[in-house]
């Protein structure tokens, strides 16, 4: 059986969220910042009249911020009515067959929080990539599991 997914990179690393989970993909542009948020919101957008706070992925999942944003973009996920963006360095949609999916294994790299919210790994052409339950991870985030370094903006540092 083959399943669709959405393949965002961050460097050399691959992830994947499943189709279902994504309503819109959109360029990285106007991000209002939001004072006191914790590092990982970007800020938020106006998506056809509904506010969206961006989560930065890279931050969320232990990873060193990029240098270059022209290429960024955000994909737009909803839950229970509400969406929420995230950023990553770059996307595509894919098709896996599910011979190739294989849940757990070791992820290297990874922060603890998004250990527990991977789903599986698949090997995809030339690239390994991991699966994310993206609800598992916010959600984890939201009960405060976030990384120690986390400072709200506006901080003095």
């Amino acid at each position: 059986m083959i399943f669709r997914c959405v393949s965002f990179s961050f460097d050399d690393k691959h992830y994947g969220l499943h189709l279902d989970d994504v309503v819109h993909i959109i360029r990285f542009e106007q991000v209002l910042p939001v004072p006191g948020t914790p590092e990982l919101v970007e800020g938020v957008l106006n998506l056809r009249g509904e506010v969206v706070p961006v989560i930065n992925l890279r931050w969320v999942l232990g990873l060193k911020e990029a240098g270059s944003r022209r290429r960024q973009r955000v994909i737009i996920i909803r839950r229970e009515g509400r969406m929420i963006g995230l950023l990553v360095d770059s996307v595509r949609e894919i098709k896996v067959d599910e011979a190739d999916y294989q849940p757990e294994g070791k992820h290297p790299g990874l922060s603890d929080e998004a250990v527990l919210a991977v789903l599986g790994i698949v090997k995809w052409q030339q690239e390994t990539l991991i699966i994310l339950d993206i609800f598992k991870l916010l959600a984890s985030l939201a009960e405060g599991a976030a990384p120690v370094q986390a400072q709200s903006r506006g901080e003095a540092e």
